[in-house]
C-alpha cells in the first residue's frame, strides 16, 4: 500500500486535510501516547520478532503499519505522558541500546521532564541526545582523565589479571588510582 501518497493526492485534490486519527490514513493512527500501551506494543513487537511468527499479533495495533505504508518509528510517540516502555523501545529500536529494566523508570522520568519543558513530543534523535547527555557525556561527579591497562598472565596458575593506573577527577579534584582485578572494571573498582 502507498497510503502516504494516497493521502497526499487526496489532500491536494480536495483541499481537505485527513484527520490525524482517521483510520488507516491518519498520521497518529499508529501512535501510542500511554505508557502502558507503549510498553505493550514494544513487548508485542519483540515477541513477534523473537518467535518469527508470520501472524500479526501486537497489542493496540490491529494491523501491521507496514501494510499501509507506515514505519515502526511512527508507532510510539514520546511526550510528557509517555511511560518508561516507550523510551526503552526507541533506544532499542532506533539505536540498538537495550536498557537494563532498572534504568527504564529513571530514564523515562528524564524524558518526561524534557518533554514537559519543551512542550512537545520528542523525536528519537532528541531522546538519544538526552541519553548521551545523562549517561555518556557526564563529567561530574566522576571523570576519567587518563588510564593505562596492563595484562598480567600467570603461566603456572593460568590466572589472567589486569592492572590499571588511572587519573580521575572527583568533583573537580584530581586523584591517581591503581588496582588489579580479573578485568578492567574489576581492577578499576
Amino acid at each position: 500500500s502507498d497510503m502516504a501518497n494516497i493521502v497526499k493526492v487526496y489532500e491536494e485534490c480536495t483541499k481537505m486535510i485527513v484527520h490525524v486519527r482517521h483510520p488507516y490514513a491518519g498520521k497518529l493512527v499508529y501512535a501510542a501516547f500511554s505508557g502502558s500501551h507503549q510498553d505493550a506494543i514494544r513487548k508485542g513487537l519483540l515477541t513477534l520478532k523473537k518467535e518469527n511468527n508470520p501472524q500479526w499479533d501486537v497489542p493496540y495495533l490491529p494491523i501491521d503499519p507496514h501494510d499501509v505504508g507506515r514505519e515502526y518509528e511512527e508507532v510510539i510517540r514520546i511526550n510528557s505522558q509517555s511511560g518508561k516502555g516507550g523510551t526503552a523501545f526507541v533506544l532499542e529500536n532506533d539505536f540498538g541500546f537495550i536498557l537494563p529494566k532498572a534504568m527504564h523508570g529513571e530514564f523515562g522520568d528524564i524524558i518526561k521532564e524534557k518533554s514537559d519543558t519543551l512542550g512537545k513530543d520528542l523525536s528519537p534523535d532528541e531522546i538519544f541526545e538526552a541519553f548521551r547527555e545523562e549517561y555518556v557525556g557526564r563529567k561530574n561527579p566522576y571523570n576519567l582523565k587518563t588510564y593505562e591497562l596492563k595484562s598480567l598472565q600467570n603461566v603456572e596458575s593460568e590466572e589472567n589479571l589486569v592492572s590499571i593506573t588511572a587519573n580521575i577527577s572527583i568533583n573537580g579534584v584530581e586523584k591517581n588510582i591503581e588496582g588489579t582485578g580479573n578485568g578492567p572494571i574489576d581492577a578499576f573498582f
